[in-house]
């Protein structure tokens, strides 16, 4: 008896001893692998070891690599590039919309269509001109939110009520960082390199409009107003495969805030190909052609019609009635810019 108790307590010793030698020697391992413990002469930044720091070291170094990317900008012509001498483009301000009372409006809808500027009919939105050559339309709407002359709004709504720095911007059009590692002539990893992922201004084509049809009583006619626009890229997968029907706004901007800027530039007339016309006038004449993805029209929730019917015959047949109301108020081409005074209606002859 007397024996099993001292076998016991030597035991329970024994075991003790151990653990607490295996107690050390981890914390002693953790010691030498822990960056943080670790002395550099070099103020660099360290990594935890991970199954990714396959290098020779447990600390590989980062290097942030500098944005030197920037937009468009064109080159200003050193001799003159016309058979005449050309006048210099005349810049005016963009024409005042005429001033619409509430009480006046006998009919309104909302829709918002896509306009893809690749079709034939929208090809004059793709490209703007100026001294500087010709700038693609998402290269203009970029550079103004850069410089501040307009302001960009978040896409988590189309409200106008979360305004967007330009880093925001950027960050919104997936212009974030992107991290590849660097080998040596052995193959091992080395080091990290971290920089801004370009933007791929030419995959940016089409645009999202946010528009109000009304038909006004005092002017006698039907009219229209493009309250917003969006550019809009579809969801890709990380092997560059385009998610269907995936098409979102990357941020939102408030149209009559862009109207000013589109004056600067000029745009293709495919009218008269010789003249050209302040790019503004293409919205505002409506010299393009788009497909509506929503509408208020019997849909209080303004659910995209890819959610509400995800069949394209149905979005057709919504999108072929209203226009057919629309028509139904007027029979003319409408315009976002009417006359100040309504329309004198021809007197009906006497039979």
């Amino acid at each position: 008896m007397e024996n099993n108790f001292f076998y016991t307590i030597g035991a329970f010793i024994l075991t003790f001893a151990a653990a607490l030698s295996a107690k050390a020697q981890i914390k002693d391992s953790y010691s030498d692998t822990n960056p943080t413990n670790r002395t550099s002469s070099s103020q660099q930044t360290s990594l935890q070891p991970n199954f990714f720091s396959q290098g020779k070291n447990d600390t590989l170094p980062i290097t942030y690599i500098p944005d030197n990317s920037t937009l468009p900008q064109g080159k200003m012509s050193l001799r003159n590039d016309f058979p005449y001498d050309q006048l210099p483009y005349q810049q005016s301000n963009a024409m005042a919309y005429p001033r619409i009372r509430q009480e006046d409006i006998a009919y309104s809808v909302r829709i918002w269509e896509d306009v893809d500027t690749r079709q034939p009919k929208n090809r004059s939105l793709m490209y703007a001109l100026n001294d500087m050559g010709t700038q693609p339309l998402i290269a203009i709407i970029l550079k103004a939110i850069n410089q501040n002359a307009i302001t960009a709004f978040s896409s988590e709504d189309d409200r106008f009520t979360t305004p967007l720095t330009p880093q925001q911007v950027k960050e919104a059009m997936g212009n974030g960082l992107d991290t590849s590692a660097k080998y040596d002539l052995e193959g091992n990893i080395i080091g990290y390199q971290v920089r801004n992922k370009a933007i791929d201004l030419d995959s940016i084509y089409t645009f999202r409009l946010k528009e109000d049809w009304f038909y006004d009583r005092k002017y006698g006619q039907m009219m229209v107003r493009i309250i917003g626009i969006a550019p809009v890229v579809p969801f890709t997968l990380s092997t560059g495969e385009v998610i269907p029907n995936s098409e979102h706004p990357m941020f939102w901007l408030y149209f009559p805030d862009l109207r000013s800027v589109l004056t600067k530039y000029k745009a293709y007339n495919m009218h008269s190909p010789g003249t050209k016309i302040p790019f503004n006038e293409l919205f505002d004449m409506r010299l393009f052609k788009g497909q509506i993805v929503k509408s208020d029209f019997d849909n209080p929730g303004e659910t995209p019609w890819n959610t509400l019917m995800p069949d394209m015959n149905d979005q057709q047949k919504a999108a072929q009635l209203i226009r057919e109301q629309i028509q139904a108020y007027g029979e003319d081409d409408y315009d976002m810019v009417s006359q100040d005074t309504p329309s004198k209606k021809k007197p009906k002859k006497n039979k």
